[in-house]
């Protein structure tokens, strides 16, 4: 299995690989382009559904809800929940049934960022 949408953090020769935690969640829950199951764990789903809007729409385009399921079913068999979760967690915007991709600073905060320590390993910094 491949790393979906990353190459990986560059590490010394002699140090194990070591991977962020959207790299982890990706590994876990996406294979071969297709969602293998939808987190439970709504952190690791909003890495898993941030993947989907950027890997299934693209911004400036309306879709409709047909080809929203259409685009869903591409990646997972539970399209209505895959649909449900990106607007309820502002990846897609809805109106009068035509979705679009919402402009990234409409989306959650990077469910990543809170993961990474600071680069002393003080947390007082």
């Amino acid at each position: 299995r491949t790393w979906p949408g990353t190459m990986g953090p560059m590490t010394h020769p002699s140090q194990p690989p070591r991977h962020t935690l959207r790299e982890k969640v990706l590994h876990a829950f996406v294979a071969d382009g297709r969602i293998v199951s939808i987190p439970a764990r709504e952190r690791k789903r909003r890495i898993v559904l941030q993947w989907l809007a950027t890997a299934a729409f693209e911004p400036g385009e309306a879709y409709p809800e047909r080809d929203v399921d259409m685009r869903l079913a591409l990646r997972h068999r539970d399209v209505a929940a895959l649909r449900r979760y990106l607007v309820e967690s502002r990846y897609l915007a809805r109106a009068s049934g035509v979705y679009r991709l919402r402009p990234e600073t409409d989306w959650p905060a990077d469910p990543d960022a809170d993961a990474l320590p600071p680069a002393s390993g003080n947390p007082q910094e």
